[in-house]
């Protein structure tokens, strides 16, 4: 990319960004559907991951409800899985609003 002004490529990223953070929402259903937890850490490792770095509120939807989906899944399975992946304990979210 040539070095100058983003924002003509601005909307072309929010589009990668948001059609990742879907891609590995769904990566995690697939694992945790095949009984792949460690997986599925993984892929929920880099759905995290995104969401840091994605100012975008569908981004930060799709980590939101791709880690509830999850545990209400496999809570014995994933959990675990998610502290031997990234050695933290699951993680909480909180917004505000306004």
């Amino acid at each position: 990319m040539e070095a100058g002004d983003p924002e003509p490529h601005a909307a072309g990223l929010a589009a990668a960004q948001s059609a990742l953070g879907r891609a590995l929402g769904a990566a995690a259903d697939v694992y945790l559907d095949a009984g792949r937890a460690d997986a599925a850490a993984a892929a929920l490792r880099r759905l995290k991951e995104l969401t840091a770095r994605a100012p975008l509120t569908d981004v930060h939807a799709a980590c939101v409800s791709t880690f509830a989906r999850a545990r209400d899944r496999d809570s014995e399975g994933i959990v675990p899985a998610w502290q031997r992946t990234t050695g933290e304990p699951w993680p909480t979210f909180v917004y505000r609003l306004g």
